[in-house]
């Protein structure tokens, strides 16, 4: 008699990032897929951003005076935290970097094959809105990286639909890329769900 699928699963700790560069590395191709964040699609992306601000001000001595009056001994020590932080590209675990991943992107290198089946395949995505990063902000570009993505590879993507967590500031959208809305109307979706069934 065959086995169930847990006789040929590993359970691993390791971020997203990690499994799908391990993925690409093996030529995996994924029919479903379920990135499940816990923060922003950008929130690196974003510290980053605030902390080349802070050390660009510090350059051009702007930033107020020191408080204390101490030394400068704690204002080097800031600047040489801030330069390990951003020397250690965070800003490659964010969201949207994964989702380049399954179109083929490759933090900067050359293009890899797409982790996503060519037969088609869903697309869940969650995304936590807060005040710096709002879900419409996430949303438009998560929408524009999907249809890039499904432009390079000659593929449709649809906006299936979204469920929302009711109180909670987050929300789990549903993309297809390479099958056709009839095919859609066949998925066990969550109570609650929005159909939406928009091509990008």
């Amino acid at each position: 008699g065959g086995k169930g699928a847990g006789a040929a699963c590993l359970a691993v700790q390791s971020t997203s990032s990690g499994a799908l560069r391990a993925a690409a590395a093996c030529g995996a191709t994924f029919g479903c897929v379920y990135l499940d964040y816990m923060w922003p699609l950008d929130l690196y992306e974003r510290a980053n951003f605030m902390l080349k601000m802070v050390k660009a001000k510090k350059k051009s001595g702007g930033g107020g005076g020191r408080r204390g009056g101490g030394g400068g001994g704690g204002e080097a020590e800031r600047q040489l935290a801030i330069d390990e932080v951003l020397a250690a590209r965070l800003q490659d675990l964010d969201g949207f970097r994964d989702i380049g991943r399954l179109f083929g992107d490759s933090d900067g290198g050359a293009a890899s094959a797409s982790l996503l089946d060519p037969g088609g395949a869903v697309l869940a995505v969650t995304i936590v809105s807060q005040v710096s990063s709002t879900r419409e902000a996430q949303q438009s570009r998560l929408e524009d990286v999907l249809h890039e993505g499904g432009a390079q590879l000659g593929r449709t993507v649809i906006f299936i639909g979204e469920a929302e967590a009711g109180d909670r500031p987050l929300a789990c959208l549903f993309f297809a890329v390479g099958l056709q809305k009839g095919q859609l109307r066949q998925l066990d979706v969550p109570e609650g769900f929005a159909w939406h069934l928009r091509a990008l």
